[in-house]
């Protein structure tokens, strides 16, 4: 823990992690599962922290011996920066050979980039000029709960082309780790219950189930009427093929 942080949340760490062992990043997952009640330079400061360490995997000490096996087997030619080792572990979650410890580890931290749009470094990047334009008053409040991804979704038609390619993959990424009630996927839970687990029972259990599911029907949904679900539904087909391209890329 750099200085700057430490003296940021000194009391926090006494007040909430007083009994954790320190090291492989335990104190800050503490500190995590207690964000709301940090004190708000410490939050500040570990948020701080949290971007650097989705930009980068060799930031995250715990990510690192977590997914130590799943990097060698699938991502061994992919540099760290720009998430680009993240994102070939959560492309090949699928996979057979994919550890339980890591595909938990992949799927908290997709859920945080939900919460948050700023801990998602290609997004971040992409939708900087879009986000000041169109949501600023949703990124001021720097809450964790996807006000700024789903204001992007709203304004999707206004978005610059490179920031829709993003924001399509990401909401991908949130369809192939649903779970009902997602802050983004919320809108599709009827939809999802009704042509997925209803036709199949247990798809939620795979990752990228769901999200192959919704690809294969999303001509037939995107005549239902409903804007918000055609919009995140289309994004979903979209960013499927972006990903393919991603993976292949990767390869060479």
């Amino acid at each position: 823990m750099d200085m700057v942080l430490a003296e940021a949340c000194r009391n926090d760490v006494s007040k909430f992690c007083s009994a954790v062992e320190p090291g492989e990043g335990r104190v800050h997952k503490c500190l995590r599962e207690h964000a709301a009640q940090l004190a708000p330079q410490c939050r500040k400061e570990e948020l701080h922290l949290e971007e650097k360490e989705a930009e980068s995997v060799q930031m995250s000490v715990s990510l690192l011996k977590t997914c130590a096996n799943e990097r060698r087997l699938f991502c061994r030619g992919v540099l760290p920066g720009s998430a680009r080792v993240f994102r070939c572990l959560a492309s090949n979650m699928a996979s057979a050979d994919f550890g339980r410890p890591c595909e938990g580890m992949i799927l908290q931290k997709l859920k945080r980039r939900d919460a948050n749009w700023r801990l998602d470094p290609p997004l971040r990047k992409a939708c900087m000029g879009d986000v000041d334009r169109l949501c600023s008053q949703e990124d001021s409040l720097r809450s964790d709960t996807g006000a700024v991804k789903k204001c992007m979704i709203s304004e999707q038609t206004e978005l610059s082309p490179g920031c829709q390619r993003e924001l399509g993959r990401s909401l991908h990424m949130s369809f192939v780790v649903w779970q009902p009630k997602g802050l983004l996927t919320a809108p599709c839970d009827g939809d999802i219950q009704k042509y997925c687990l209803s036709q199949a029972p247990g798809t939620e259990v795979a990752p990228g189930a769901v999200s192959n599911c919704l690809a294969e029907i999303v001509d037939r949904m995107s005549r239902s009427g409903l804007p918000n679900r055609r919009r995140l539904l289309a994004a979903a087909k979209g960013a499927e093929q972006h990903q393919q391209q991603q993976q292949q890329q990767q390869q060479q």
